[in-house]
């Protein structure tokens, strides 16, 4: 739900994000596709704190890959627009495999928090599987701090929020154990004895080539 009692709702069909503003009867106020040229996906989305929204998803777009020259598999794609749906930035963060983005959070200093599974990078004890992914982000997209947690499981994180400490709480799955819970620190950590966290080194990388369009659909 949005401040003024509204709501903002995001959906994708493995074409391209879509997200339609409705006001407090469900009536819409605008609604607008997002899309590349290959397979996008929607994650979540937020109202930030400026009164536009912030969206995260998945892109295979060869134009938003974070190495355009090499294809693996989707990148996380994070997107910040204006009140009116207006894009104003729009990044990709990934590696040459497969790291796909599942949650979103504007945090207390006006930066993200992004979570979700990559399979680009090894994880703490050197093999390379599918791991939990959290990135730190400045206002303007910028990583302040990444890293991947797992070991040797199918390990994916479903939701992160901020917690009042400043640090976050990353909730998901991991095979093998069920539910995986982490509490971190304000700069990703847990702790000197925890063994399965690993940084990570990849940039953003920011292409024009997003495609933006109104939709005319109409509330029933």
């Amino acid at each position: 739900q949005t401040r003024d009692g509204g709501y903002i709702v995001g959906g994708g069909n493995g074409g391209d994000i879509s997200v339609v503003r409705l006001d407090d009867n469900g009536a819409i106020q605008w609604q607008k596709k997002y899309w590349g040229n290959r397979a996008e996906y929607f994650g979540s989305l937020q109202q930030a704190s400026d009164g536009g929204f912030v969206v995260t998803g998945n892109s295979g777009c060869i134009g938003l890959r974070t190495n355009p020259y090499v294809f693996g598999g989707p990148d996380f794609w994070v997107l910040k627009f204006d009140s009116s749906g207006n894009l104003l930035w729009q990044k990709t963060y990934g590696g040459i495999s497969q790291d796909w983005a599942n949650s979103i959070q504007q945090t207390s200093d006006d930066g993200y928090i992004v979570a979700g599974r990559a399979l680009s990078f090894p994880t703490a004890n050197g093999t390379k599987n599918t791991a939990f992914w959290v990135l730190k982000l400045d206002f303007s997209g910028a990583i302040q701090w990444q890293k991947v947690y797992g070991r040797n499981n199918y390990d994916e994180a479903n939701s992160v929020r901020q917690t009042f400490d400043g640090g976050c709480v990353v909730a998901g799955f991991s095979q093998g154990y069920g539910a995986w819970v982490l509490k971190l620190a304000s700069d990703g950590t847990i702790g000197t004895s925890c063994d399965f966290i690993r940084d990570t080194n990849i940039s953003e990388y920011t292409d024009s080539d997003v495609i933006t369009v109104d939709t005319t659909a109409s509330a029933r």
